[in-house]
């Protein structure tokens, strides 16, 4: 009976270690996720913002030091709607473009909305931090002076 329960008691024990490394193993995976997420967030980003520069504003960031431009004809989108007006492009084809412009634009818009909301929370919180240093600050220095 002694020995079941200490039999039961080490199965119990390797369970548990068992769990606890698989639970760091999901924590390190979750946090590499989020930081592999951020970071095509971000080429994302820079990639639709890239496709919404006109032509000469690509051709100085693209631009290497040999002077060589390896501009391609998706990084000139803007480019395209006014050569597809004057090259007598058809209504539908205009709307077609004018629609993926306006979505491409409409999800920098988001994208900035987002950060800007962002980045009001983060100084809203610098601001309490602030305030309740300036406190801790203040109490201290009383506390001196008595």
């Amino acid at each position: 009976m002694i020995e079941k329960i200490v039999k039961l008691q080490r199965q119990l024990a390797r369970r548990q270690d068992k769990i606890e490394f698989l639970e760091e193993h999901v924590r390190q995976c979750t946090q590499e996720l989020l930081k592999k997420t951020k970071i095509i967030q971000n080429f994302a980003l820079r990639e639709e913002a890239s496709l919404l520069l006109p032509e000469g504003d690509l051709n100085k960031i693209t631009r290497g030091s040999n002077g060589s431009s390896n501009s391609s004809s998706s990084f000139s989108l803007i480019g395209n709607l006014f050569t597809s007006t004057t090259n007598g492009a058809t209504g539908k084809s205009q709307l077609k473009f004018a629609t993926e412009v306006n979505s491409r634009l409409q999800a920098v818009l988001e994208d900035a909305l987002h950060k800007n909301i962002t980045l009001k929370n983060n100084i809203d919180t610098l601001g309490e931090e602030i305030s309740r240093l300036s406190r801790e600050n203040r109490q201290l220095s009383l506390s001196k002076v008595i």
